[in-house]
């Protein structure tokens, strides 16, 4: 049978939540049916040099500042001269785009996955009428689906919930891994270590985080807080570190690729965020077999099981989410019991193997209409 052309469109291939999803997912239907290709509005990402390396065909649109009605035009040309049969977005810019390329492609079905809410009103509307010309719509949770539904005024037959999915395999619990990575960071085996591997921005909240860490010292003075991540908000975070007088007790390590060794140096992982779809970060850690410290916003409801995978929080709660981690700092026996628990739900419902078979009947049902 002839594999089935499906292009991945994205911003870029930096490294992120979203491009290293789109990164699975081309490594794992390369060869199985289907033939996979990335699109990129602005090219040179690190993933996009593996991706090349590997034999995948990566598109670079080099796309101008603001509105680039050119952009249209080559990638409706590049939908017709590779015959792509299915277009998969992730990102509002991708969407909109893929949109205004795609309509009036009766070969071409679209895809889109979301990964948040939207909050702002003027966005919700613009996602309703993409909505209208989009195939299928894939949300991360069954939270993003509501908001889809409520906010949006997309019909729910248009909407399926699909987990983003990890490879379980990668992130497993490792002694060695976790010896080797502390030893590299300079922290003793024996050393408490809070952990986030996020990009440094206001919605993942790191500034609360900083308060509750602040609150841990008093009680634990040899537990570090190790923050995984670049962003906007590196500079004021490492100002307001010192300012708090927590140089040398909080590390940041800036954008790793190096992900399973650093979750497990870690023995609590934490998402403090305001806002959440479906956090593959959090998800991650909870693979590699760590108890999560989480604010019970979005998503992170339908993947931390309140007292028995982690704990829950409400949001910009730094003094209760300093009493959690020092729950579990506290009481390792019990840390790693949720951590155990915490795995184990991860490989039944968060597993990529899962996520993949999911993306593929309904890629199936795309192609085939059936």
């Amino acid at each position: 049978m002839t594999s089935i052309p499906i292009l991945y469109l994205n911003y870029s291939m930096e490294v992120g939540g979203i491009e290293t999803l789109i990164r699975e997912f081309i490594s794992r239907l390369n060869g199985d049916g289907y033939l996979p290709s990335a699109c990129v509005f602005k090219g040179g990402g690190s993933l996009e040099k593996g991706l090349v390396s590997e034999g995948i065909q990566v598109f670079d649109l080099e796309k101008k500042e603001g509105i680039d009605i050119a952009l249209i035009y080559k990638l409706r040309r590049l939908f017709r001269e590779n015959d792509i049969r299915i277009l998969h977005t992730h990102n509002y810019s991708a969407w909109l785009y893929g949109v205004l390329a795609s309509t009036g492609l009766d070969r071409l079905r679209h895809i889109h996955t979301e990964h948040s809410n939207v909050s702002k009103s003027r966005r919700a509307w613009a996602e309703k009428t993409l909505g209208f010309f989009t195939d299928r719509i894939v949300c991360v949770s069954g939270d993003v689906k509501r908001s889809m539904i409520e906010r949006q005024g997309i019909s729910e037959k248009r909407l399926a919930v699909i987990y983003n999915g990890v490879d379980t395999d990668r992130f497993s619990p490792s002694p060695e891994k976790r010896s080797l990575c502390r030893k590299q960071l300079g922290i003793g085996g024996d050393v408490p270590v809070a952990g986030i591997v996020a990009r440094l921005h206001p919605v993942k909240n790191h500034a609360s985080l900083l308060n509750a860490f602040s609150i841990i010292r008093r009680s634990i003075s040899g537990a570090v807080l190790l923050i995984v991540g670049d962003g906007e908000l590196k500079g004021d975070l490492l100002n307001r570190t010192r300012e708090m007088g927590l140089e040398g007790q909080v590390i940041f390590s800036g954008e790793r690729q190096d992900i399973p060794e650093l979750l497990n140096a870690m023995d609590v992982f934490v998402l403090p965020s305001v806002s959440e779809g479906h956090n593959m970060s959090l998800i991650e850690a909870m693979s590699t077999g760590l108890p999560a410290v989480a604010t019970g916003v979005g998503g992170n409801r339908e993947v931390v099981s309140d007292g028995i995978t982690g704990y829950l929080v409400p949001s910009n709660t730094p003094t209760e989410l300093a009493d959690k981690i020092m729950c579990l700092m506290k009481g390792p026996g019990h840390a790693t019991e949720m951590g155990k628990k915490a795995r184990e739900m991860v490989i039944d419902k968060f597993s990529v193997r899962k996520m993949m078979e999911d993306y593929k009947a309904v890629y199936w049902q795309m192609h085939f209409g059936n």
